[in-house]
């Protein structure tokens, strides 16, 4: 056989390969191991102070957006050949936060549970496919938008406890496929007693 045909048969066996390892996917690869260092998030959805200006007390209301950090994996490996010409890669698009009213109801107290709008949000980061998993993605995510805060004051102001389901979203690099995980955070959230040396915290 000669060196061209070699060539050409060793051309065809990489691409078929690589069509194959491309349709071999793991329905669970992505994955989110962790939110907020595994730490619930502590919300104030309103800072309130005053000052004095030229002998008067003007008083400042002002509402933040809320982060929080989601650790993200992505662990395809196809069929467990390797890819060819680069390795899985995972880009998340878009993001979902929905919220249960989880707080405490003192005994002999009807729940009265409250509703809350959910958040979407777009965001753009690669995640490097690791079949070990020992590679991630740390990305700070808005968990609770200021506008969210407004909307919703009257709701949590005197405090509640929610528990927070976040649904990644995106595609593969190469194949094209959707990939999507959840995980969830427990966010204590109201209008607490402000420290004006400690504004947006």
């Amino acid at each position: 056989m000669r060196k061209s045909e070699t060539f050409l048969l060793l051309c065809l066996f990489l691409s078929a390969l690589v069509i194959v390892n491309c349709h071999i996917q793991n329905s669970n690869a992505l994955r989110i191991v962790e939110i907020n260092d595994g730490n619930p998030l502590y919300v104030d959805i309103l800072d309130r102070w005053t000052y004095t200006e030229e002998g008067e007390v003007v008083e400042v209301e002002t509402y933040s957006d809320w982060y929080a950090n989601v650790e993200v994996v992505y662990v395809e490996r196809g069929s467990g050949l390797p890819t060819y010409p680069t390795p899985y890669t995972a880009r998340i698009t878009e993001y979902t936060v929905t919220f249960t009213d989880i707080t405490p109801t003192p005994p002999g107290e009807t729940p009265s549970p409250v509703s809350l709008a959910p958040v979407k949000g777009n965001c753009n980061f690669l995640i490097t496919a690791d079949p070990e998993a020992k590679k991630g993605v740390v990305q700070s995510l808005k968990i609770i938008p200021k506008e969210w805060c407004v909307m919703h004051e009257g709701d949590v102001e005197e405090g509640r406890v929610l528990k927070a389901k976040i649904t990644l979203k995106g595609t593969d690099e190469i194949s094209g496929k959707e990939v999507s995980d959840e995980g969830y955070l427990t966010i204590d959230i109201g209008n607490y007693e402000d420290d004006p040396n400690k504004r947006g915290e």
